[in-house]
């Protein structure tokens, strides 16, 4: 049994459920440890308050290991992702991902130019994912290949070896993410063969689906 999930939503953003809530979920599920990773935007103004109530959570439930985190979109072909500097030294963690394919500074592919020119989509995602992973402040990459996955984008073993070499240079952990089946079989070997960290993640936005993964 995964005794750990480091990428939970609570209801300070996208979320059902409370913090609190959620620990005591934990703590029945017989898990380790639990990373709180609640979408942010650079105008979001409740980060201090989430952090808050995330180190009262921590004192009141000691037998349990609690981070703090965000969870941030990639913006950009440079890496840059969706959070203020500021945020950064704040949390424990930064889960750097792709909710969009960016096509230039916070401009984005559209569904339609995805599905009309699949290749073209792989190379721009590939192009900010490979400056992703310079990103000194995310520490890890969360659902790993998942918009590729949604449009049927083909994701070639080349892209995956030069993916895992880069991401053990810089020190990333990749996030086995259980809601969305990624890394693939073939990627998840590679970046194996390649030494580097992982860490589970369920995606949770409720208690009810905290439970289905667990």
């Amino acid at each position: 049994m995964i005794k750990e999930d480091m990428h939970l939503h609570s209801n300070f953003s996208d979320g059902e459920n409370s913090i609190e809530e959620i620990a005591q979920a934990t703590i029945k599920l017989g898990l380790k440890q639990i990373a709180f990773t609640d979408h942010v935007r650079r105008n979001t103004k409740w980060l201090n308050k989430y952090i808050e109530e995330i180190k009262r959570i921590q004192k009141k439930y000691p037998q349990i290991k609690i981070y703090s985190g965000i969870e941030a979109k990639v913006i950009d072909l440079k890496g840059n992702i969706d959070a203020k500097k500021e945020f950064f030294k704040k949390v424990d963690l930064i889960n750097g991902v792709f909710h969009r394919i960016p096509k230039g500074e916070e401009e984005y592919l559209s569904q339609e130019e995805i599905l009309l020119d699949k290749r073209r989509a792989f190379e721009l995602w590939y192009q900010a994912m490979m400056k992703l992973l310079e990103n000194k402040n995310v520490k890890i990459i969360g659902h790993p290949g998942a918009i590729l996955k949604r449009y049927k984008i083909k994701f070639p073993n080349w892209a995956k070896e030069k993916i895992a070499k880069k991401a053990k240079r810089f020190n990333k952990v990749f996030e086995v993410n259980k809601k969305f089946g990624v890394p693939d079989r073939e990627f998840l070997k590679i970046l194996k063969k390649n030494k580097v960290k992982f860490s589970y993640g369920s995606d949770s936005h409720s208690i009810e689906e905290f439970k289905k993964y667990h």
